[in-house]
């Protein structure tokens, strides 16, 4: 078990990411790179995210979208775009991405804009403020080719939100997100 600890006290907001490279004496694996990334916010940032995930053979995957609303806001609705993207010599999700929502919704929209690629534009029932809450699961289909040890990435990008009265609230997106893949239960 390795724990990294990060500091963020002066640092400026952004995303920040290396490469933390394990060795050892085992002959067949003897260096591990492992990629990791800090994202660092605005004080009282509204923020939507998913984190990062080990996801399943199944025929379809489900991953939980978190909305976390900051003290100074209040969210009726929100459109974003996002997309679930292979790293490496990973197989595409070639499917249509769906969202079921958790929270009661007035209508949510989803537009599909390439493999693994949608829009969405959702608007609740009632508002959301000073919360963190599990709004929706992000539904895809499982590319059927895919192994253990495949890699994708997640992001939420052109985020913004709406308050009671169609004002605009700043919400930031999180990218890059991790999803890794276990095909089978491991022996």
């Amino acid at each position: 078990l390795v724990v990294l600890t990060f500091d963020a006290s002066d640092s400026e907001p952004g995303t920040y990411s290396a490469d933390l490279t394990i060795t050892s004496n085992d002959p067949d694996e003897g260096e591990l790179v492992v990629p990791i990334s800090l994202t660092i916010l605005e004080e009282g940032s509204s923020y939507l995210y998913a984190e990062d995930q080990v996801i399943g053979q199944d025929t379809v995957v489900s991953v939980p979208l978190r909305l976390n609303v900051s003290a100074d806001d209040t969210v009726q609705g929100m459109t974003f775009a996002m997309h679930i993207d292979p790293v490496g010599g990973a197989d595409p999700v070639t499917g249509d991405l769906e969202i079921e929502m958790l929270v009661p919704a007035t209508n949510t929209w989803v537009t599909q804009t390439g493999d693994g690629h949608a829009s969405v534009a959702i608007e609740l029932s009632s508002p959301l403020f000073s919360q963190d809450t599990l709004i929706a699961n992000l539904l895809f289909p499982f590319p059927s080719a895919a192994q253990t040890g495949d890699e994708y990435t997640l992001s939420f990008v052109g985020v913004s939100g709406s308050g009671p009265d169609y004002e605009l609230v700043e919400i930031s997106g999180f990218e890059n997100i991790s999803l890794s893949v276990l095909a089978g239960i491991p022996e």
